[in-house]
């Protein structure tokens, strides 16, 4: 199962680097392996009120959604070239269970509705 951690720019600004993007997709056995996966790369919750975040901005990360995608027509940026293209808010940054990871441009995901 995949799920899509969502960043808002708390203070005026996002928190890049090679594991996170403002737009984050992990893979998880369940839903709190995925939480727990997410958190290990930098991904945090409650920050507003863990005085983390700037209160008149909201929390910097939203909660996970899962979400089904398919990355057959996907824009994948090289590993190497993902430095060059950190700070365009358009790319994702995908953390399979395996310990892979794919940067991908215009990310697009349906989410999995409950049933």
């Amino acid at each position: 199962m995949f799920y899509q951690f969502r960043q808002n720019n708390s203070g005026g600004s996002y928190d890049i680097d090679d594991d996170i993007s403002s737009n984050v997709v992990v893979e998880g056995v369940d839903s709190d392996d995925c939480y727990q996966r997410a958190q290990k790369i930098g991904i945090y919750f409650d920050g507003v009120l863990k005085g983390q975040d700037c209160d008149c901005c909201g929390d910097r990360w939203y909660g996970g959604d899962e979400i089904t995608f398919s990355l057959d027509h996907a824009n994948e940026v090289p590993a190497q070239d993902y430095s060059t293209f950190r700070f365009d808010h358009n790319v994702t940054v995908i953390h399979y269970l395996n310990g892979d990871r794919k940067y991908i441009r215009d990310f697009e995901a349906q989410f999995v509705e409950e049933v």
